[in-house]
């Protein structure tokens, strides 16, 4: 949205929660164009973060199941 002057949020009705939905937004091509690029200028720096955070999910995973098996003990 900071691309584009123009920017306008589509909204749905869901029946099933009785209230409008942020269903997701309108913006020029030319936006569209700038956030893709951008998007994937920093591909690799997101995917080495995200291997990170794997990395450390499963370290404090372990570190739960040790403590778990400690106190079952």
């Amino acid at each position: 949205m900071r691309h584009s002057a123009l920017t306008a949020v589509v909204p749905t009705w869901s029946r099933a929660i009785k209230r409008y939905e942020r269903q997701g937004l309108l913006l020029t091509a030319a936006a569209l164009e700038v956030a893709e690029r951008e998007c994937l200028a920093d591909r690799g720096a997101r995917l080495r973060r995200q291997g990170r955070e794997a990395a450390r999910r499963v370290e404090l995973d372990q570190e739960f199941v040790r403590r778990f098996a400690r106190r079952v003990r």
